[in-house]
């Protein structure tokens, strides 16, 4: 009888996700110098890592206080009206009006080089199962549940201290030698704890380099498509990528539970290494020659 409303409540926050991401990922492009792009797209990732160290650590002050449940949802609302007022205060950059065209999301009038990205993405995405996955197998390693958050936290922290410098460190030196490390950084995480018996420290140093990963990654993409799309197409081109990630992301979670449960945690974790090492593969072919080189904007 109420199992409705709660298939509503993820429902209406991936709803929201995907009305957000594009546009703003978009906006953040037209924001910046294109040689300021991973920086940016960096600080954002930056921000929201960080969330994700404060707000935890909050909601366990208001339960440690004992406050309900119900009302640390209730006050959730104060951040979230507040990022709404900051929203009202935005404006966007001007531009010369476009001409009037009708709309147009064809994948083929994008460059070849933005296509060939979203395959490696749609790759790398099909290995990048749930996180819940590498929670569990801590547990499964003996951590006890209540260190689990911090192993989390530890990964929160340094995606959120290293997402801008890494991201800013790929506006010099180009988008591939960060996402090319990032991947395999991934693909090592996944071996390592697929074939690891015990260990808290080496658990929690595999954590930590898979906080690297999120951190070299994640804004680095979004510039490199950024980079990669024409200027005034840019909000489809997000859109594609952010179609892709979560289209690709879906099995990815089924295929590894599947391949966890019967078979055994070897197998899943070395199925997403293999799927990070083959986008790394291709990632080489087709961007180390020209180093990402970026279509003008």
């Amino acid at each position: 009888r109420n199992l409705l409303p709660l298939l509503f409540i993820p429902f209406a926050d991936r709803l929201a996700k995907c009305l957000r991401s594009s546009p703003r990922d978009s906006l953040l492009a037209d924001s910046v110098a294109s040689h300021q792009r991973g920086m940016a797209y960096g600080f954002h990732r930056a921000m929201d890592n960080g969330g994700a160290v404060v707000g935890p650590l909050l909601a366990y002050a208001l339960l440690s206080m004992q406050v309900p449940i119900p009302t640390i949802f209730l006050l959730a609302i104060i951040p979230a009206a507040i990022c709404l007022t900051l929203v009202g205060c935005i404006r966007e950059p001007r531009q010369i009006p476009p001409e009037s065209t009708p709309l147009r999301w064809n994948l083929s009038e994008m460059p070849t080089s933005l296509k060939r990205f979203l395959i490696v993405v749609a790759l790398f995405s099909l290995g990048n199962s749930s996180n819940i996955f590498l929670l569990f197998r801590a547990k499964e390693l003996g951590v006890p549940e209540a260190y689990i958050p911090l192993l989390w936290a530890i990964v929160s922290l340094i995606a959120a201290l290293g997402a801008t410098p890494l991201a800013a460190l790929s506006d010099r030196i180009g988008r591939f030698p960060l996402l090319f490390g990032g991947y395999l950084a991934f693909a090592l995480v996944y071996l390592s704890l697929g074939f690891l018996n015990d260990g808290l420290i080496a658990l929690a140093l595999i954590f930590g380099l898979y906080g690297l990963f999120v951190a070299a990654t994640e804004g680095v993409e979004k510039a490199l498509v950024a980079d990669l799309a024409p200027s005034n197409k840019r909000g489809t081109a997000f859109g594609w990528f952010n179609m892709t990630v979560g289209i690709f992301l879906l099995p990815s979670s089924v295929i590894f539970g599947e391949l966890y449960e019967r078979l055994n945690p070897n197998t899943a974790f070395g199925f997403s290494a293999t799927c990070a090492l083959l986008a790394c593969g291709l990632l080489w072919y087709w961007f180390k020659p020209t180093h990402a080189a970026r279509n003008p904007s």
